[in-house]
């Protein structure tokens, strides 16, 4: 049976005790939250007269081991750090910064930036041009043709980037509703209607993390292997009998 949170607190303050000669923060409201579980279980206790008081104690408890054991704050977390890219890992900070600034806007623009950095770099290592496709085929002079094999050639060339196409053409959609003047090279676009909200950008950032991330991931080291050296000798003797 595992410990229960009480137990698993007394380890872990005598582990920091021993290893960082600090006492674990909060020690005696965690075994509290414990307590409090109990009670709600066997319906003795509301939790929603204690959980803005919990809440409270998490959050504190977590700032204060991030500076006490890690010597960071809250701030300095990013999933923009996990990307090697220095370039497209400064986009993602900067998107994160003015999210968290509530600039939703500006944070979109440069997620923008960073996925069509990654992309254009992703595009190197594509073999198959699909997008030249429509072009030959443009020689019969049949636009709905042509309009066909421009939709298959996307949606094979996403298939190829590994993409996820649900959430990719959502993205899509958003960077269509940026006003003109943060546009590169185009003076139209669509008008969304209101104003740029959280979730707008938060969907934004997390969806282009997401993607360069798993690009990253993809592109690491293949696995090492043993250096084996074989010969073949074939001794195999085909005969072909042909009866008319």
């Amino acid at each position: 049976m595992p410990p229960d949170i009480s137990s698993l607190a007394g380890e872990l303050n005598g582990f920091l005790k021993r290893h960082y000669q600090i006492n674990l923060p909060y020690y005696e409201e965690i075994k509290y939250i414990r307590q409090i579980r109990n009670l709600v279980q066997h319906g003795m206790a509301n939790p929603n007269t204690e959980l803005k008081r919990i809440i409270t104690v998490t959050n504190k408890f977590y700032h204060l081991i991030l500076q006490k054991i890690f010597g960071i704050s809250d701030c300095d977390i990013s999933m923009a750090v996990l990307v090697k890219d220095k370039y497209l890992g400064k986009y993602l900070k900067d998107a994160e910064t003015k999210l968290n600034e509530n600039k939703y806007l500006e944070s979109v623009l440069f997620c923008r930036d960073a996925f069509e950095n990654a992309l254009f770099n992703r595009m190197k290592t594509i073999d198959i041009k699909f997008s030249s496709i429509p072009a030959i085929m443009n020689e019969q002079k049949n636009e709905y043709f042509v309009y066909f094999l421009e939709n298959i050639a996307d949606q094979l060339l996403m298939i190829q980037l590994n993409l996820n196409i649900k959430f990719y053409n959502k993205f899509i959609q958003y960077l269509d509703f940026i006003p003109s003047e943060y546009r590169k090279g185009e003076s139209v676009s669509r008008v969304l209607g209101r104003e740029w909200n959280r979730n707008d950008a938060q969907f934004c950032f997390t969806y282009v993390c997401d993607e360069i991330l798993k690009w990253q991931y993809e592109d690491s080291e293949s696995i090492e292997t043993g250096n084996f050296n074989f010969e073949f000798e074939n001794k195999t003797t085909f005969k072909y009998e042909i009866n008319s």
